[in-house]
């Protein structure tokens, strides 16, 4: 069924390298969607044609791009400034959507004028919440990096989770390409936290709403923790300097981080003591390295 409200269009900008299977199982997903005012700025950052030649089997509205600079930030810039939707957002290649979701956004941006951002929660394949892991009630988030008392902190938030509206692209401009995924620096995370913290501070606000969900494949295994959880936290240190976060926010997170270490230990969970040390670590690294 065809559906159409009040936003025009929404612009889903996905960069996408090495994860041909993964990026088929989103525009499957994609083409379900019951809002069909929307496009796609798919970011090629392979070799070869496969990337386009999987893309240009679908019918919606698209543009292509092949970029050789690699990093998930540069990837997206290359896109931004051409995004003609009301609503942008920025999915992963790995994330999917169900069918409902974009009329759903779609439908709550019409009735939310005054809210410039929309975050909603992250599932797993089997649908129980990731991101966060103990869904918070509805409502304003919050730029604390530790957010106690059930605060909506925008440092947990993916950026498959977020829809902006286009005037915070045209305020905000481009990402940090010095930071996030495959950047050529340390700091291997926080692209989109750093620009939903340039956002808020321009007097842009988000809401979060549990309601709405996009899937993505399981975050909590260990292997996969293993191998980011250094690398995101120096990227999460490196934030809260260039933000200028007080050393007490730094410290903040540090023992937050000790802390699920002693928890874990006496829980006998001892791969994670690790994992929680390295976190500390990282951010302090992260934080007063250069």
């Amino acid at each position: 069924m065809l559906v159409r409200l009040k936003a025009s269009m929404i612009s889903l900008i996905v960069s996408t390298r090495n994860r041909i299977q993964e990026l088929d199982r989103f525009l499957v997903h994609l083409d379900r969607q019951s809002y069909r005012d929307f496009e796609l700025l798919l970011v090629d950052q392979n070799a070869g044609d496969e990337v386009r030649t999987l893309v240009q089997g679908y019918d919606f509205p698209q543009q292509y791009f092949h970029s050789d600079k690699l990093g998930l930030s540069a990837g997206r810039n290359v896109a931004l400034p051409f995004a003609k939707g009301d609503i942008v957002a920025f999915p992963d290649d790995d994330c999917w959507y169900p069918p409902d979701l974009l009329e759903r956004v779609a439908e709550w941006f019409d009735q939310h004028s005054d809210i410039g951002m929309l975050c909603i929660l992250e599932c797993n394949e089997k649908g129980a919440a990731m991101v966060p892991p103990n869904p918070l009630p509805a409502g304003f988030c919050t730029v604390q990096p530790v957010a106690w008392f059930r605060k909506r902190s925008i440092w947990t938030f993916q950026s498959s989770m977020v829809f902006l509206r286009r005037s915070v692209r045209d305020a905000v401009g481009n990402m940090d390409e010095s930071i996030g995924v495959g950047s050529n620096s340390k700091y291997q995370s926080g692209e989109e936290t750093d620009y939903y913290l340039r956002a808020m501070r321009a007097g842009f606000k988000m809401w979060f709403e549990p309601f709405l969900k996009v899937f993505h494949p399981e975050l909590m295994e260990i292997q996969r923790i293993r191998k980011t959880n250094y690398k995101y936290s120096v990227g999460g240190g490196h934030l809260l300097r260039k933000h200028q976060f007080p050393l007490s926010a730094s410290l903040a997170v540090v023992g937050r981080a000790f802390g699920g270490a002693v928890v874990s230990a006496c829980r006998f969970d001892f791969p994670m003591v690790p994992i929680y040390f390295k976190r500390g670590i990282g951010t302090l690294v992260g934080y007063f390295g250069r």
